[in-house]
């Protein structure tokens, strides 16, 4: 019977542990998303809400820098390309992000773990 008991509170534990790492991945998956609006209105030089081949560039790189990000950066420009460049098409990028259904060759991002 104890054993039993003890089986029970560690199921416990493992489910509590489960939620703590998601509540901690969403945590980071908002972080992220917060950083790269930031980092594409700092990107945007001219103001104009348009990211030129050069401006994509520098975003892409500066989001590479973000401790435990990564991205496919032929994936992220052509989704901003496609997507007209605006800040729509960063919105666009960002839902890639969200979306946990998709299969491993349609992410843009391919690396996320907290850099803490």
């Amino acid at each position: 019977m104890m054993e039993s008991s003890t089986l029970d509170e560690l199921e416990v534990q493992l489910q509590e542990q489960k939620e703590i790492e998601d509540q901690l991945e969403d945590n980071l998956v908002a972080e992220i998303c917060q950083n790269v609006i930031s980092i594409c209105l700092a990107v945007d030089k001219d103001g104009d809400m348009n990211l030129s081949d050069d401006e994509i560039a520098l975003l892409i790189a500066k989001i590479q820098s973000i401790g435990g990000v990564a991205v496919d950066e032929e994936k992220f420009k052509a989704k901003i390309i496609e997507n007209g460049r605006s800040m729509t098409a960063v919105m666009e990028v960002l839902r890639n992000l969200l979306d946990d259904q998709l299969d491993q060759d349609q992410n843009i991002f391919t690396e996320l773990q907290d850099s803490t």
